[in-house]
């Protein structure tokens, strides 16, 4: 076989990488997924924790250093601001703000998959999760709001404007009461 056998057996071994590679990316995949819905139900706790019995969450406030401050922000998700963003998920930077009574976490840096499988989670009749908002799409919300850009069926998140396809940077916005 000789060298014909080694170039073959190095060919092979290419497709073996390149297949293992995809298995585990798409497994990698699903634990962000899980570990950022985990990540939400633990801030959407803890929003709810420190600020219960307050009239308010502020005006389009930002909560992230109210909540680094109360130690609310979750182990592993806490950058310390080393990277401009407070709190992160797998994905990226989170934001969360509040207006009035009604609180906003916000995922930035998701691709139009993870952007679709994370919103599906929090569409309407996926639950009583306390969602009165979700937005999708390229920008991030200027305002935290129970009107504007709801998507209440799991299908408005594959619009252009929303999750897309085969997008980057799409931004998803859940806001709570």
């Amino acid at each position: 076989m000789g060298i014909v056998g080694a170039v073959l057996g190095v060919i092979i071994g290419l497709f073996v990488l390149a297949w293992t590679q995809g298995l585990f990316g798409g497994g990698t995949d699903k634990v962000d997924e899980a570990q950022t819905i985990a990540l939400i139900g633990e801030v959407r706790g803890n929003v709810r924790e420190a600020w219960f019995g307050q009239p308010t969450y502020g005006t389009n406030a930002d909560l992230t250093q109210d909540l680094a401050a109360m130690g609310k922000i979750p182990a592993g998700a806490d950058t310390g601001a080393a990277s401009g963003s407070r709190m992160e998920s797998p994905y990226g930077p989170m934001t969360v703000t509040g207006n009035g009574r009604l609180f906003a976490i916000g995922l930035t840096a998701l691709s139009s998959e993870a952007c679709y499988n994370l919103g599906r989670r929090f569409a309407r009749g996926a639950g009583d999760s306390g969602v009165v908002n979700l937005q999708a799409g390229a920008t991030a919300p200027t305002s935290v709001t129970r009107a504007s850009g709801q998507l209440v069926e799991v299908a408005d998140l594959r619009g252009s404007s929303a999750c897309g396809t085969n997008q980057r940077n799409r931004i998803l916005t859940i806001t709570f009461r």
